[in-house]
């Protein structure tokens, strides 16, 4: 027998489900966006990046030796210097400890697949005060040094992109976290439809057996 309460158990599975489905096209929706964004916004700001790393890759030997060959140092080549020591975790950077990195077999390629992750705040801020002096422009330095002029603009692009990184940073968490539940909400909706798909088959059954008895 078809009882009211049959009925009312399907059509709240069915509303459950039909609300579930909707959300989850909310989340997606929202997923897309987001990750739109952060695509936008790291490819507009990739230019100088990658502008800085193919800088970087046309360096050899011979001119990070022109640099390392300073006894003492222009004060642009000195300062470029100090800016690629902090963010290479010398809090207080010499001319000797920048002589000493230079000498590093890996000195250029450690720069180029540099994770902008090791970058905390003091570091940050530190870079942001030796980018905010005038003089401190890839053109200006590339006449006293050709080599000093490509670490600058590696500096430059690394301090915007730091800034893009905390910006942008949040924004993969979010949807990372979002892209995590709605994985569960799908599970969750695939198990939904399993159970209405039993509760429709039990109630054509039900109606069957009443329509036979009428």
């Amino acid at each position: 027998r078809l009882c009211s309460s049959d009925l009312y158990g399907a059509m709240d599975g069915a509303m459950k489900f039909v609300k579930g489905d909707v959300i989850a096209g909310i989340v997606i929706a929202v997923i897309n966006i987001v990750g739109g964004l952060i695509i936008g916004i790291l490819i507009h700001n990739m230019t100088a990046l990658e502008a800085a790393k193919s800088a970087l890759k046309a360096l050899n030997k011979k001119d990070i030796a022109e640099v390392r060959s300073f006894p003492n140092p222009p004060a642009l080549v000195e300062k470029v210097m100090n800016a690629v020591m902090i963010l290479r975790k010398v809090s207080e950077p010499t001319w000797a400890d920048a002589k000493k990195h230079l000498n590093d077999p890996n000195f250029l390629s450690q720069l180029i697949e540099y994770k902008i992750e090791r970058m905390n705040d003091t570091m940050l801020k530190k870079i942001e005060r030796v980018c905010s002096d005038p003089d401190f422009r890839p053109e200006s330095v590339g006449k006293v040094s050709f080599a000093s002029m490509s670490l600058c603009m590696w500096v430059r692009a690394m301090e915007r992109y730091g800034h893009i990184y905390r910006e942008v940073e949040p924004k993969q968490r979010a949807v990372k976290e979002a892209t995590g539940a709605l994985q569960t909400k799908t599970r969750a909706l695939v198990e939904a439809k399993r159970q209405l798909k039993e509760v429709d088959e039990e109630v054509a059954k039900l109606t069957a057996e009443y329509q036979d008895l009428v």
